[in-house]
């Protein structure tokens, strides 16, 4: 059963009844509310529509969204977590400005669990310096130990009040069993909208492409100098340069060309153009080489983080300058010279959002 519900929403639309009970206790509700379901489960709706409640009851501070769908992100940019503040009634999360974002890497939390749980903390604790109550908006990964993981860790980093889930045939109950005989978070299973449309891989890829080109619309390309940055996720850069027989030495062992070797803290790096054999690769690591391959930075989408250890914006890797010892990056962030770290994702894009692929 359906009703409308036109106080929060300039449009009205129709939800289901059972969501009524909730969202009233939502409105003057505080603390963390985590919304977990299937993709296509109307998560997105239900947390524009709580907030947008909300929001209208609250008399001293905002209410805070934290949009932890890395893949098919409303607020902020794919690949990230953000946060907005819901200060008036909206009609869908893409009409809140991102306030912070944390990038994870990637469009899916698969392989990339640690850095969703803990980005999804952090823009949570952001969120409550502002807001009464907090809203967190979840992937659709509700199957499998995988999905078991990530909701376990999430609920530990969060401790909501309660989790609202939104299941069709009780798909999420073995994520809810955890918490069946605690006090909290309390438990509130509600239907699926009826309205809600099923979108297929490709309306979903086609989706991020165009959040990507929104956000890389108007980038420039910026130069960060080498002696000022530091790498995450990478050992290049890392080290101390050492000097050029070092590369011929290595290119002996590896069979391609070597443009770099660094002493780090556990041994040799070797920044390789090309690709060295498998055989090769195993008897370098042996000797105490990492190699990393120069083509890793090919149109690889990067998170831009200053001192504070903040991501203040995203970016792509367009040339690696050896020479002049820096990296070109198309990014729209005016502040780049504030970059103290470049935190490597995981996949290839084009400024107009076209995905490359895996990195």
């Amino acid at each position: 059963m359906a009703c409308r519900d036109v106080q929060s929403f300039r449009v009205s639309i129709e939800v289901p009844c059972s969501w009524q009970t909730v969202l009233a206790r939502l409105e003057n509700g505080t603390g963390t509310v985590v919304v977990i379901g299937e993709c296509d489960s109307g998560k997105s709706t239900f947390c524009a529509l709580a907030a947008s409640r909300a929001a209208q009851a609250a008399t001293s501070r905002p209410v805070a969204v934290v949009d932890a769908d890395v893949g098919q992100s409303d607020i902020g940019p794919p690949a990230c977590v953000s946060t907005g503040l819901v200060r008036e009634p909206i009609e869908r999360l893409d009409q809140v400005p991102a306030e912070a974002m944390e990038f994870v890497g990637a469009t899916s939390p698969v392989g990339h669990l640690l850095q969703c749980a803990t980005a999804t903390a952090r823009m949570a604790q952001k969120a409550r310096e502002s807001a009464v109550l907090v809203i967190v908006d979840t992937t659709g990964l509700v199957h499998g130990g995988i999905a078991r993981a990530l909701k376990s860790a999430k609920m530990d980093l969060l401790q909501p009040w309660m989790v609202v889930a939104l299941q069709r045939e009780g798909e999420l109950e073995s994520l809810l069993a955890p918490y069946r005989h605690r006090a909290e978070p309390v438990i509130a299973r509600l239907e699926v909208a009826r309205s809600v449309v099923s979108k297929s891989v490709d309306e979903r890829r086609q989706r991020r492409k165009a959040r990507f080109a929104q956000y890389f619309r108007g980038a420039r390309s910026v130069e960060i100098g080498w002696e000022s940055l530091t790498l995450e996720g990478s050992s290049f850069l890392s080290g101390q340069a050492m000097a050029g027989q070092f590369c011929a030495y290595a290119e002996g062992q590896l069979g391609c060309e070597v443009v770099r070797v660094e002493r780090t803290g556990n041994g040799l790096l070797a920044l390789v153009r090309g690709e060295p054999d498998s055989r090769a690769r195993r008897e370098a690591s042996q000797e105490g080489y990492e190699v990393e391959r120069l083509s890793r930075f090919d149109n690889l989408l990067v998170g831009l983080i200053d001192r504070k250890g903040e991501t203040i914006g995203l970016g792509i890797v367009e040339r690696v300058d050896l020479d002049k010892r820096r990296f070109a990056v198309a990014t729209p962030v005016e502040t780049a010279q504030d970059v103290a770290c470049l935190r490597l994702g995981s996949m290839r894009l084009l400024r107009d959002g076209t995905e490359l692929g895996e990195a």
